[in-house]
């Protein structure tokens, strides 16, 4: 679904990176190319408004984020966002979603197969004979 706009050869501004993305980037994590990867700084996206003067140009907001832990708790603009320097990052914890994920299909599957849980097909079936 990303391009992997995150190579240390590519420079781009906020703005570039948040446009192309659905919903202008809203939920997207960012950080800068000059940011120690250790100190955990980043700004989550909450709130993306075009610039009036120029649609290409977008204004951001967000939640600034420093050693893992949020530092406002209301969002904050983002500054700096026409500078060059900017990279997507991936979502905290999004590994750890999809690990959740596969222990669900894999004990919805378990389930199905020891007859606790009708399948799709068979749950329209079985909701027709109990009611007979």
């Amino acid at each position: 679904m990303r391009a992997d706009l995150s190579a240390g050869t590519l420079n781009f501004a906020v703005s570039d990176l948040l446009r192309k993305l659905p919903n202008h980037g809203v939920g997207a994590i960012v950080t800068r190319d000059t940011w120690h990867p250790e100190s955990k700084k980043y700004w989550e996206v909450v709130e993306v408004a075009p610039s009036t003067a120029d649609p290409t140009k977008l204004s951001a907001w967000g939640y600034q984020y420093f050693k893992g832990e949020r530092q406002h708790p209301a969002p904050k603009r983002i500054a700096s966002v026409w500078k060059y320097g900017w990279l997507l990052k991936e979502q905290p914890g999004a590994g750890l979603s999809a690990a959740v994920l596969q222990q669900l299909s894999e004990r919805q599957a378990a389930a199905q197969a020891a007859g606790l849980v009708a399948g799709g097909s068979e749950a329209a079936a079985g909701t027709g004979a109990a009611s007979t």
